[in-house]
């Protein structure tokens, strides 16, 4: 396997780290939207996200200048391979997000995204051969340490937030194996999703009419929506992966889990404990060092 974000310039890097924060800001305020679907369940909420993000993305591509970009991704057989792989994980990790959301697990679907950049450092480390510099390293200490600390007083196994946390990062693993751009990547996701998404729907269906033909414009509007909102959001994450080591998305993931806890607590009424605040400082620490150390190297290369 190869990293080849390690490879481009500073400019570009700069690039796809803005693309993960703007992702990061949307995918921390998703749960919201999900408490909104909970007329239906959380299979039919991804099965129609699945199928009209599909349609918002073919939509999109007729708007776009991109169909000659998309008839070349459509060719190439490592597209359809790891995108096939990396779509069936990526629809296990949403079953799981709006379940959870829907459940009142929003604060440990953040714990979920606490832990996931720490498996993306692992698997940039274990997989890609990335090393880390002596701050890097101070930083993903303290970060195992805050980590640690949530995991063992959380008072229960948190098995949700650990699906959540692995699937998401080998998600990104089969993603970044994929040459395709951000909106053909995307279709080729959504396709895979609709196929998956159709049967299950019918299936739901046959056991229940009113989740296989919602009842209401207002419920339409709003599962088409999630399609829409979520492509958006993706589109610009993927720009952000393809540009950003595995060590930067492990260090710059936790800003999504940050909001997804403050959503938590201030619009759902979740308790926050001593340990989950112990854990965000260390975190934060993580942060500063590593911001520290991204600067420190910006201006060797520039001196260089």
């Amino acid at each position: 396997m190869q990293d080849m974000a390690l490879y481009l310039d500073r400019k570009t890097a700069q690039k796809g780290l803005l693309g993960i924060l703007i992702a990061a800001i949307g995918q921390g305020t998703i749960p919201l939207y999900w408490i909104l679907l909970s007329a239906v369940t959380a299979e039919t909420a991804i099965c129609y996200r699945a199928i009209f993000g599909f349609v918002f993305m073919c939509l999109f591509l007729l708007l776009r200048n991109v169909r000659r970009e998309f008839l070349q991704d459509i060719r190439l057989k490592e597209n359809w391979i790891y995108i096939g792989f990396a779509s069936s994980v990526n629809f296990f990790v949403w079953f799981l997000l709006v379940w959870g959301a829907q459940n009142g697990f929003v604060l440990e679907l953040g714990f979920g995204q606490f832990v996931q950049p720490l498996f993306c450092a692992l698997m940039g480390m274990i997989l890609f051969k990335q090393t880390l510099g002596h701050l890097k390293a101070i930083a993903l200490i303290i970060v195992f340490i805050g980590v640690g600390c949530m995991f063992f007083i959380y008072g229960s196994f948190p098995w949700l937030a650990l699906l959540v946390g692995f699937f998401s990062a080998y998600y990104l693993v089969l993603r970044k194996q994929a040459p395709a751009g951000c909106i053909s990547g995307l279709i080729f996701e959504n396709f895979y999703n609709s196929l998956m998404a159709i049967p299950l729907l019918l299936f739901i269906g046959a056991e229940s009419v009113n989740m296989f033909m919602p009842s209401t414009i207002h419920l339409i509007i709003l599962l088409f929506g999630a399609g829409c909102i979520t492509s958006i959001t993706q589109i610009i994450f993927v720009y952000g992966v393809q540009r950003s080591t595995m060590l930067t998305m492990g260090f710059t993931g936790y800003l999504s889990p940050i909001i997804t806890v403050f959503v938590g607590v201030v619009f759902c009424n979740e308790a926050v404990s001593v340990d989950k605040i112990f854990g965000f400082c260390c975190i934060g620490l993580a942060l500063v060092l590593v911001f520290i150390d991204t600067v420190r190297t910006a201006e060797t290369v520039s001196d260089k």
